[in-house]
């Protein structure tokens, strides 16, 4: 095997691990740490990794203000609210559910990509793959609890939550599309800044108190969050793409869902119903089909460093268009 080859399938095996056991680790941190500020540190210890690492590497910041008001909105649509609805989701449902869930974002792109980018309508084959991804997500819920014919329980909100969340990123992934001014480095670090200042005003605001009762375990669990899922494995993420292109990449889509159950069953001994498979199975069916026709070079994305980047970043870090982060 070629050193190339065997360097990109190491960076899809190691995307993969960081991204899938993000949502294990937001359920030890969330077990003594208020969502609110799960967030807002993982944004203040992400956005300061990430630009040292920008400014060390060579980089710098844009002055244009326009350009930072674009940062300022994706900080808050694709960092603070998806990542609070998500740290607060994980709280109530298995960390592998979570992860199935955020399998919907590539499915919310593709639909929202048909009113607002020209250039990617809806196809039968796309529209096919909205179906069965739609029945997959009203299967893990139950058709009863959508219906209003069962409990609507923390657990259900919980998954609601984690859609929201899901559904957020792909909202951001579309407003980024427009942003073609800013490198990759330079949009995630600037939003992941951002995001770090809003969302600790936020979590002081609602609870200044709230860090008393930290334990060791989920202040370990939130600096591996900050540090590794979300620093590393942006960073990860963007050598992946300029290593071996989009198609490649868009592996990880389906296999960060399995690997968070997996995750979630050997350390937090979760248990999936027959439903919870089902759902995925529809999911990544429908998500197959839909990414079919996805065109493999995206247009329009300059990134900061020499190396030209085929796709956008992850979701959670601007430019993001079809991946699953926490």
């Amino acid at each position: 095997m070629q050193p190339a080859v065997s360097l990109r399938w190491l960076l899809l095996i190691a995307v993969v691990m960081l991204w899938g056991s993000s949502f294990a680790l937001l359920k030890i941190a969330v077990a003594t740490i208020p969502p609110v500020w799960v967030m807002a540190l993982r944004l203040v210890i992400a956005g300061a990794a990430l630009s040292g690492l920008l400014i060390f590497l060579g980089g710098r910041f844009s002055m244009d203000l326009k350009l930072w008001t674009g940062f300022l909105a994706i900080a808050v649509i694709g960092n603070v609210v998806p990542f609070l609805l998500i740290t607060w989701g994980v709280k109530y449902i298995p960390s592998g559910l979570s992860g199935i869930l955020m399998a919907v974002m590539p499915l919310g792109v593709a639909l929202l990509a048909h009113f607002f980018l020209p250039d990617e309508p809806l196809s039968w084959r796309k529209l096919l793959g909205l179906v069965l991804g739609f029945f997959g997500v009203v299967v893990l819920l139950g058709p009863q609890r959508l219906l209003g014919l069962a409990p609507q329980g923390l657990s259900f909100w919980g998954q609601m939550a984690m859609i929201a969340g899901a559904l957020c990123y792909s909202v951001q992934s579309i407003l980024t599309r427009r942003m073609h001014n800013a490198g990759a480095m330079e949009s995630a670090a600037a939003a992941l800044s951002l995001g770090g200042v809003v969302g600790f005003a936020l979590a002081f605001a609602i609870d200044p108190a709230g860090m008393a009762g930290a334990s060791s375990a989920s202040l370990t669990a939130l600096g591996l969050i900050g540090l590794l899922t979300t620093a590393l494995a942006t960073v990860a993420y963007f050598r992946l793409i300029r290593l071996a292109g989009a198609g490649f990449a868009s592996m990880i889509n389906y296999l960060i869902p399995v690997f968070a159950v997996f995750v979630g069953w050997l350390f937090l001994d979760e248990r999936l119903g027959p439903s919870a498979f089902m759902g995925l199975a529809l999911i990544l069916t429908g998500l197959f089909i839909v990414q079919a026709q996805r065109p493999t070079r995206p247009s329009g994305v300059r990134p900061l460093s020499p190396e030209p980047s085929r796709s956008p970043p992850p979701p959670g870090a601007p430019h993001a268009r079809r991946r699953l982060p926490p």
